[in-house]
């Protein structure tokens, strides 16, 4: 699963009507955390390889047999819309000092995210 995929499907499952108050409450306070937590990931990524890798939507178009409105066999362009991953340079010196200005957001965010936790299980007891 990737990393934007994990961190829609708890929104999903919200919009879905599938959590309950206090799983709402925790989702809500572990947001942001849980965001800057996956863009620490694919910086740390990103320093390794020394480079970062892009998503990239391509449309193509390939020539395929069709039908007509008398149901005639016909060829036709068919678009085929994909994605690709591409490498990007990257100032990986700049990408270290990002990297440790989000460490340290993630700490400050990590104490907060703790306590506001606390108030979800105070206010929405498990049953």
């Amino acid at each position: 699963m990737t990393p934007r995929l994990a961190l829609l499907l708890p929104a999903v499952l919200l919009l879905a009507g599938c959590l309950g108050p206090r799983e709402q409450c925790e989702y809500g306070v572990t947001r942001n955390l849980g965001t800057l937590n996956a863009l620490i990931r694919e910086t740390e990524a990103n320093i390794a390889r020394g480079y970062a890798l892009d998503t990239v939507t391509v449309r193509d178009e390939v020539y395929r047999p069709c039908h007509d409105a008398k149901g005639r066999v016909v060829g036709c362009w068919v678009p085929i819309i994909s994605q690709e991953r591409r490498a990007r340079a990257i100032d990986l010196d700049a990408e270290r000092v990002k990297l440790a200005s989000m460490k340290r957001k993630q700490a400050e965010l990590q104490a907060s995210t703790a306590a506001a936790l606390r108030q979800c299980q105070a206010a929405y007891p498990a049953s």
